[in-house]
């Protein structure tokens, strides 16, 4: 779907995702998206992590960067 979400970002760069941590806190970030990179430091830190390192099914195309305007602590999962 990456055509599809590159069309919908050039349109309105507004975004947000969910964050959880391993002890099920969560926030929602907000911001604007900046672009996608395909390589570099970020892209490199999320494919060097253990789920996404030399699996051919989960790894990245892309790492999405946003210039963060709001964090919210959402909610604790239980």
């Amino acid at each position: 779907m990456i055509w599809k979400t590159k069309r919908n970002l050039e349109v309105n760069s507004c975004v947000a995702a969910a964050v959880l941590t391993a002890d099920l806190r969560g926030w929602v970030v907000k911001g604007d998206f900046v672009e996608f990179q395909r390589t570099g430091p970020y892209f490199d830190r999320i494919m060097g992590r253990g789920l996404f390192r030399y699996n051919a099914y989960t790894g990245i195309r892309s790492a999405g960067l946003i210039r963060v305007k709001e964090v919210v602590r959402a909610f604790k999962l239980s």
